[in-house]
């Protein structure tokens, strides 16, 4: 299903009023701005351009005229597109410097619409579900992490702000869905917009600060990423000669009684999470390396129940030998005393030798359960 763009409906007083916050551009500005045609990357170089370098971008200004227009000139590279002088001059150069910051980050500036509903539907949709949107991968994970922000300085419905991203920023809490909800009231990301508008910050002040929140929430998930992949490279690095040293020990006092641990093919699976990890592919060296992980834990686990079954028989059979001395010394002076005859004066006492000699053998052939149960 294709996604539409979380929306917000802004009054005179969110964008604030007057020529020096929404002044037309300077001839200067209006001269300058770029009628470059960029086209989008298509299906065939969608995977070769995943990890795109941020240098790639450009800031320049490109000018349209229609919602399709805008949709047809979209570049990943291209990041600030307008539509009549919506902005001064000096806030245009602002714009520019704060998406240098931010090259995940894509302005579409309207100056008027005369249908906002069906202008957007196709800016939204369109650039949204292009292979050049979808192609803005986050350098370090892979994952898509494009936000596009279309604001109207005017409509038939006035002032709006509307904003499409793609996964990451929506798995993380600062997508679309925390900008405005269905009708347009303030959610996390729009919220923030609206404290800048109140610190008196212009529209390119005001946009900052969403994409500081957007993009500090995503360099935290890295972060952390890139952490939690450390550490599971290097827990399992630790983990494996550790079980290494105590299956040796173990196996010279039980020969053969646990399988040996596939050693070899945990250390090529950890140097597969360690290459993925150089190479920055962080989330399939935290799954190689989790996989060592759970594997050494589930042959420590086998190494343990062994040795606690171990442990429980040999303490039930020498109960059962300490019993059964004890009670042969008591049957011999209750018939040295009371002679013998009956159940209580002879007792299977061969029975029970039987039993218990059942149980030693099965002790020692590591049939534990048996033993225990014999014993």
């Amino acid at each position: 299903m294709k996604k539409l763009a979380g929306a917000a409906a802004l009054g005179l007083t969110v964008l604030g009023v007057g020529a020096g916050m929404i002044g037309a551009a300077s001839p200067a500005y209006a001269d300058s701005i770029s009628q470059t045609q960029a086209t989008g990357a298509n299906s065939a170089s969608l995977m070769a351009n995943i990890l795109r370098a941020n240098q790639n971008r450009d800031t320049n200004p490109v000018s349209f005229s229609s919602a399709q227009d805008v949709v047809n000139k979209f570049s990943a590279e291209q990041q600030l597109y307008v539509k009549g002088n919506p902005l001064t001059a000096s806030e245009m150069a602002q714009m520019q410097n704060v998406l240098k910051q931010h090259p995940n980050m894509y302005v579409v500036l309207i100056d008027y619409a005369s249908n906002y509903e069906d202008f957007d539907y196709t800016v939204s949709t369109g650039i949204g579900n292009s292979d050049a949107f979808q192609s803005v991968r986050n350098e370090e994970t892979g994952e898509k992490e494009g936000a596009v922000f279309m604001v109207y300085f005017d409509s038939n419905g006035g002032r709006k702000i509307f904003m499409r991203s793609e996964e990451l920023p929506d798995k993380l809490g600062v997508g679309e869905e925390n900008f405005a909800d269905e009708y347009g009231n303030p959610a996390r990301l729009l919220r923030t917009f609206l404290r800048a508008r109140d610190q008196g910050k212009n529209m390119p002040g005001m946009l900052e600060d969403v994409f500081k929140e957007v993009n500090g929430e995503i360099d935290k998930y890295v972060a952390n990423l890139k952490t939690s992949a450390s550490e599971a490279v290097h827990r399992g690095e630790s983990e494996v000669p550790r079980l290494q040293d105590r299956y040796r020990d173990f196996n010279k006092q039980h020969p053969n009684a646990v399988p040996e641990p596939n050693f070899s093919g945990w250390q090529t699976q950890l140097q597969e999470a360690k290459a993925a990890l150089d190479a920055g592919q962080f989330q399939q060296a935290i799954d190689k390396a989790n996989g060592v992980i759970s594997a050494v834990g589930a042959a420590n686990q086998a190494i343990s129940g062994y040795e606690q079954t171990l442990a429980t028989a040999s303490q039930l059979v020498g109960q059962a030998e300490r019993s059964l001395g004890q009670d042969k010394d008591a049957l011999g002076k209750f018939q040295k005393d009371f002679g013998k005859g009956g159940q209580i004066g002879s007792p299977d006492v061969k029975g029970w030798e039987d039993q218990l000699k059942r149980a030693q053998d099965a002790m020692r052939a590591g049939d534990f359960d048996t033993a225990k149960s014999l014993a």
